[in-house]
């Protein structure tokens, strides 16, 4: 095993290092909002366990946006949590 030995201004140096990397990451984090992420029907049907057609009611409906390229359908991820909000049912009262 190999011992690595440095001077408290390099490990001081190296700690300020991993905190600007960790800084890095966290403005990354924030940066991928869900608004960038996109989800076809199959991952959306997945993540709420619904049916295609329950999905494609939705659309319909105009309950939930989406995006069309040739057959394939696409959701914001955003778009998705929002429904999910907006239809939030409050606890009432016994």
């Amino acid at each position: 095993m190999e011992f690595i030995t440095m001077t408290p201004e390099e490990f001081a140096d190296l700690l300020k290092q991993l905190s600007e990397i960790k800084l890095e990451l966290v403005n990354l984090k924030k940066k991928t909002a869900l608004s960038d992420i996109w989800l076809d029907n199959q991952d959306v049907c997945q993540q709420l366990k619904i049916s295609k057609r329950l999905l494609q009611s939705w659309r319909d409906d105009g309950r939930i946006e989406f995006a069309q390229h040739n057959a394939k359908i696409w959701y914001r991820a955003s778009e998705i949590n929002s429904f999910l909000e907006a239809n939030i049912v409050k606890k009432f009262k016994k």
